[in-house]
Parts: C-alpha cells; structure tokens; sequence
C-alpha cells in the first residue's frame, strides 16, 4: 500500500457506525518510547533481526486510546499511537509518522473497544498495511460484542474481560470495564517484556509467534500467590480464570505462560509453574514457559496465562 494511499485511508472522514458531529476531526498523537530502567539490559535478540525488536502499540477509539496513553507512561520498549476522533484542538502526529512506524514495526498490537465501529476504516488501513508488508498485528479488544470483520482484520485477537483478572461478583459495571482495559494492557506488557528484557528462560520473539500461529482466538488469565507453592498456586488461579471465561482447556491450541517476580524469586516457584501447567494442559509440546523480573512484586510471584484456541 503507497503512503499517499494509506493516508487517504486513515484520514477518511466518513466512519461507519453512528453519524458523528461535523465538527469531529480524527487525530493521531504519538508518544516516544520509553527507555528501559536503568540496571536493565537490552537482550541481542535472536529471531532473525538485525537489531532488537521494534514493537508498535495502536490504540483506535477513545477506549484504544486510553490503553495506549496509560502504556506509552509505564512500558519501555514499545511505541505507542492514539487515533480517535474529537472536537477539541490538539497537538497532532502527521499520519506518514504512523505509516513510517508501522513499516518499521517487528509486531504490532492494535487495542479497540465497543466504539470502534466509528473507525473501523482506519483500523482496516492499518491491517491492510501490515499485512502486505508480513508484520503480525495483535488485536485486543476488553469488552463489548465481537464483530467478525473488525475481529478478522488483525491475525491474532484477544478478546479480555475482567474475568480475566478477578471475579467479577458483586463488581459494578464500571469496575468491571477498568479491569478488563487492565487485562488488555497487561497483555502487551507481559509481551514485551517476554521479547525485549533479558531473562534465564530463554525465549524469543519466534516462540511466541510460535504459540500465536496455532490459533487465532485467544484469552488471558493471571494469579497471584506468595509462599514456597506460588508458582502452583499463582497458574492454578490463572487457569480458574480461563475457564471463568467459558474457555474449554481440552481445546487449547497452544499456551504461553509467563511468571513475574522480584529477586526473591526460587527456582521452585518456576518448577511449580511447570508441574501445573502440564496438569491443566494436554498439549505438553505446544506450551512455551517464559520469566521476567518484576521487582515490585517483592515476595509475590504473578503468573500469566496466555491460551491460543
């Protein structure tokens, strides 16, 4: 796709869904990427690319939008784009800066909730980029209906809810909304992380398009525990909140589980990962275990639990 076509196609004013005030203008801000914390180093990548990763975050809609700012504040190594339309003035990013990005991009991840419909040509534009330049697009969306065209744009799609954090008993509605957004974001950081933070588990940027390609569907679940058994504990109350998500483990496709911790960290809190898994998951070759440190946890270990149907 040229630029000045992508252009034309990303500054369409005529949305689908609800009709929206003339006054309207669709903008576009992007946010540097953050360095990494001092003490942390980069990796040497090794999945075929000359230098380290280059990850894009697209957040479209007010929704998207929202999930994108929070990332572009708290996750390093990821660049981070708002599109939604508004009324008032703003500082704007040109599009051929999200055109140069997303060419430039290894993976892209494209976050959108129910108000999506109204730019949906854009996020098309978008896809349609990426997909004729061979770059992954991951589409989150935290809540609302499921349309097939907007769902079947992105070659992966994760679909999160609040169950994919806690139970949502006795949440108001908006609560539940605040953690599904945080399930969508913590995906792409624990993504991220995985791909761009240097870790004793050795897994790459292939491995976990590896997982991605045996499906196209997927869903989140984490846990958090403390003590000698938190490794098992913490995947025991991931894979609850899978299967809170009607999510059906016998037909797992393919699983990336990711454990965060501090330097407290044992051994056998990993080893209590793995015994877990294999007890939820009958398709031992098709799980990929990964760690990344996160010294805010302290004596908590968080594990994450990604599953491709």
């Amino acid at each position: 796709m040229e630029k000045c076509h992508f252009i034309r196609l990303l500054t369409d004013d005529t949305p689908e869904g609800p009709t929206l005030s003339v006054l309207s203008k669709l903008l576009i801000h992007n946010h540097p990427v953050l360095p990494p914390p001092i003490g942390r180093v980069s990796p040497h990548l090794h999945h075929g690319f000359n230098s380290a990763a280059r990850l894009t975050a697209i957040g479209i809609g007010r929704d998207g939008a929202r999930m994108a700012a929070f990332l572009s504040k708290n996750q390093p190594n990821l660049e981070c784009y708002e599109i939604y339309y508004s009324q008032r003035i703003h500082k704007e990013t040109q599009p051929s800066t999200l055109y140069l990005s997303i060419m430039n991009s290894d993976l892209i991840f494209v976050m959108f909730g129910s108000d999506v419909g109204k730019s949906y040509i854009q996020l098309q534009a978008i896809c349609d980029l990426s997909t004729e330049n061979n770059i992954p697009t991951i589409g989150i969306h935290p809540y609302g209906p499921t349309y097939p065209a907007i769902r079947d744009c992105t070659d992966y799609n994760f679909r999160v809810s609040a169950e994919s954090i806690s139970s949502t008993k006795g949440k108001t509605s908006n609560s539940s909304k605040t953690l599904s957004m945080y399930a969508g974001r913590h995906i792409i950081q624990v993504i991220t992380d995985m791909i761009t933070q240097r870790s004793l588990i050795c897994v790459d940027f292939n491995d976990i398009k590896t997982v991605l390609n045996y499906g196209k569907i997927g869903l989140l679940g984490t846990g958090v525990a403390t003590g000698p058994d938190a490794g098992r504990q913490a995947t025991a109350l991931a894979m609850d909140r899978i299967l809170a998500q009607g999510c059906k483990l016998e037909k797992a496709k393919g699983a990336l589980l990711i454990m965060q911790g501090s330097s407290f960290l044992k051994i056998e809190n990993f080893e209590g990962m793995t015994y877990s898994a294999l007890k939820y998951l009958s398709i031992e070759d098709k799980i990929v275990l990964g760690l990344t440190q996160n010294d805010e946890l302290g004596y908590n270990v968080k594990v994450s639990v990604l599953i491709v149907m």
